[in-house]
């Protein structure tokens, strides 16, 4: 007996062969000649026992799983492959930003509100004779186009005047009105005799060679403009880096002057980090050659004052789980978008940036105390000089720093 056909199935067996044999013929001068032959048998009895023992395949079964994995699965596979080749290898479809001529590990934050008075030429020098590498301030327009180095809206947390910048001309901006409280370290106070707001075109004479990051405040063209225009003036592109928080002004400085390096606005840091969990990022062309962003972990330690509640807290953990990525932070290092984080004022908070994030800089209050980190914790190599390729508790009389920063 045949294994795996019953007594019926020999039958059958049989019934084929007999029939296949009967019916073969071939043609010769217009004669049907019936011929059997011993190889017959044995080509038609194999022949009836695979239609017998194996099953009928169903196509249309088969089309849809077929033209799935084909059409599907098959390009899916694809794209991440792609996407996770150019992730890590993006020299291969983009050009390298050129790196510049300066360090970019020390960021004074306002010229260092946590020591002198911000935004004045007295936290300017003291940044600058710290060591600080760029010094990062404010820029706004006074009702009578000057440029000033302010930066809130108001006059009122500085100066305690209500009034607007914009509204104001610059020769009736009032002094500023000591002491200053720090967003980013609640309960610190900071003194100075040096109240006199600056305008961006004194803070470039002065510090014709030292690199500084412009934040443009408001939307204004004009603004925009001016800045370009004195930027140019001072032949200072190769050592400026400016922005702005709003996605249209950014779009409007690129426009006014594509050779200034420009920071990514808020906008553009969301659609970003969207680009980077969809895959898409490596395929995108960024125009920026800067990240600039805030370290959210900072607002959850006691020691920085923040009052957050149980859902606050959870908000700034999750938005520093998805932001604080150095696998991200890595590929725009790999393309020459280097990254600033802010604002950071104590020894773990520096460390983490630049060890575990791998951050080219740190923007901070305390130009002290972040000089002071990199004396005692040098960084690699590859992180001294543009971007990385490896993947007081109450209120303080005093302009330093105290020693538990």
């Amino acid at each position: 007996m045949i294994e795996g056909v019953d007594g019926s199935g020999v039958d059958d067996v049989f019934s084929i062969c007999r029939e296949t044999i009967e019916t073969g013929y071939t043609k010769d001068n217009n004669e049907q000649t019936t011929t059997r032959a011993d190889d017959n048998w044995s080509r038609s009895y194999f022949s009836a026992v695979i239609k017998l023992t194996i099953p009928r395949i169903n196509m249309a079964e088969w089309a849809l799983p077929v033209s799935l994995t084909l059409g599907v699965v098959i390009p899916i596979l694809i794209y991440i492959t792609l996407s996770v080749v150019f992730f890590l290898k993006p020299s291969l479809i983009h050009k390298r930003i050129k790196k510049y001529g300066f360090n970019q590990r020390h960021l004074s934050h306002r010229g260092g509100g946590g020591e002198k008075l911000e935004g004045t030429m007295s936290a300017f020098i003291n940044a600058v004779n710290c060591g600080t590498d760029i010094l990062e301030m404010d820029v706004r327009l006074t009702s009578d186009d000057v440029v000033v180095v302010f930066h809130d809206e108001t006059l009122q947390r500085c100066c305690g005047v209500p009034d607007a910048v914009i509204d104001t001309r610059y020769e009736d901006l009032p002094p500023l009105k000591p002491p200053l409280d720090l967003y980013y370290r609640k309960g610190h106070k900071t003194y100075g005799d040096d109240t006199r707001i600056l305008t961006l075109r004194e803070v470039f004479q002065r510090f014709s060679d030292v690199p500084v990051m412009l934040e443009v405040k408001g939307t204004q063209e004009q603004l925009v403009r001016k800045v370009s225009d004195m930027i140019v003036e001072f032949d200072r592109t190769d050592r400026t880096i400016w922005g702005s928080e709003n996605k249209s002004t950014s779009t409007l400085m690129y426009k006014q002057n594509a050779d200034i390096p420009i920071f990514f606005s808020y906008k553009g840091g969301l659609l970003m980090l969207l680009w980077f969990y969809t895959g898409l990022l490596p395929f995108i062309r960024l125009r920026e050659t800067f990240l600039v962003a805030p370290m959210p972990s900072v607002e959850l330690d006691p020691e920085n004052g923040f009052d957050l509640g149980g859902f606050g807290r959870f908000k700034v953990w999750l938005t520093d789980k998805l932001f604080m990525r150095s696998s991200l932070f890595g590929h725009l290092s790999r393309r020459g978008i280097n990254t600033f984080l802010f604002v950071l004022n104590k020894d773990s908070e520096y460390k983490r940036a630049f060890h575990q994030l791998k951050a080219t800089g740190v923007i901070t209050d305390f130009p002290t105390s972040l000089s002071a980190y990199l004396r005692s914790a040098p960084l690699t190599d590859t992180q001294t000089s543009g971007p990385a390729d490896s993947l007081l508790k109450t209120d303080t009389h005093t302009t330093e720093p105290t020693n538990d920063l």
